[in-house]
């Protein structure tokens, strides 16, 4: 991925923080426990997204090239029908 789609991605996680956040502030005492183990979860999304900031990203494995042998000679031309030349 790179900085700047991480970023990106961080930014969008952050406003989902807040939204979040937002409706526990309104709902005080009264938030429901599904509310609060969300802002757990985002606020932990974030941590490992802020974590491989700056991480060279992974190289794609290498894959061996498919070797590319000739034919011997030119193919023998189906039954009926003319050679080319």
């Amino acid at each position: 991925m790179n900085e700047r789609n991480a970023i990106e991605k961080i930014l969008s996680q952050t406003v989902e923080i807040e939204g979040l956040l937002l409706v526990a502030q309104r709902r005080g005492a009264e938030t429901p426990t599904m509310v609060l183990d969300r802002i757990k979860g985002k606020v932990a999304e974030l941590s490992d997204m802020v974590q491989m900031l700056g991480e060279p990203a992974s190289p794609a494995p290498f894959v061996e090239p498919p070797v590319f042998t000739p034919p011997a000679s030119a193919p023998e031309p189906a039954p009926g029908t003319c050679a080319r030349t």
